[in-house]
């Protein structure tokens, strides 16, 4: 550290991290699981984005928080979620309102790629370690 630059980057980091400290605000809320309960589907899903299916009508999952922008708020925007089961494949069908509908505007991504957008996502944690969804 015996070069001016090198003290000077090291004194601004320093610094940096001070101010953060004294002036950051503490984040205090807690994760809670939720528990949600599938329901076993007596008719036939139809994938076209429509949710016209009576399962899709019953009580939804709600009572989520952000991520993004601010983590562990209640959001801006009601969302619903429903999950539904058969032999053969697990049915996630979630319905996001809007207030502003007109504004939403289509992003073109590459695939894998993050844009900067409203997302739903649903993992599942086959071996419920919490790691592996």
């Amino acid at each position: 550290m015996n070069h001016p630059l090198t003290k000077k980057f090291f004194c601004l980091f320093l610094g940096l991290v001070l101010f953060n400290s004294l002036f950051a605000k503490e984040e205090k809320w807690e994760w809670k699981q939720k528990t949600i309960k599938a329901i076993r589907l007596v008719e036939k899903v139809i994938l076209d984005g429509q949710l016209k299916e009576k399962v899709w009508h019953g009580k939804s999952i709600t009572g989520f928080t952000q991520v993004d922008p601010n983590d562990g708020q209640p959001p801006t925007e009601k969302t619903e979620v429903w999950l539904a089961y058969d032999d053969n494949a697990i049915y996630v069908a979630a319905r996001m309102h809007d207030s502003e509908p007109q504004k939403i505007i289509s992003l073109l991504a590459r695939r894998d790629d993050w844009v900067d957008a409203d997302y739903f996502l649903f993992y599942v944690d086959p071996y419920y370690d919490r790691r592996s969804g």
